[in-house]
């Protein structure tokens, strides 16, 4: 079951829930976190996070309690192969 969490960056200039986004495809704050930082990444168009830099977001749940999570990525190689004809 997924809620609707609201996740802000302070280093990026968010003051409270009011100048974050809305991740409604969460099932937890980590998790919200996490999304908040693939999007951020993608949007960005830098990939910052995933290259090695972290991120300290804030993160309000669906009852209002809000914790603070450190975001991280790595890149993670990927192989494919086809059959040779």
């Amino acid at each position: 079951m997924s809620d609707t969490y609201r996740v802000w960056c302070p280093d990026a200039g968010h003051e409270g829930p009011e100048d974050g986004i809305t991740i409604t495809d969460a099932y937890s704050a980590q998790n919200a976190a996490e999304i908040w930082a693939d999007q951020s990444d993608r949007e960005s168009g830098d990939y910052t996070i995933v290259g090695g830099s972290e991120a300290t977001v804030r993160v309000q749940d669906p009852d209002g309690e809000i914790t603070e999570w450190v975001v991280f990525g790595e890149q993670v190689p990927s192989y494919s192969a086809t059959e040779a004809k």
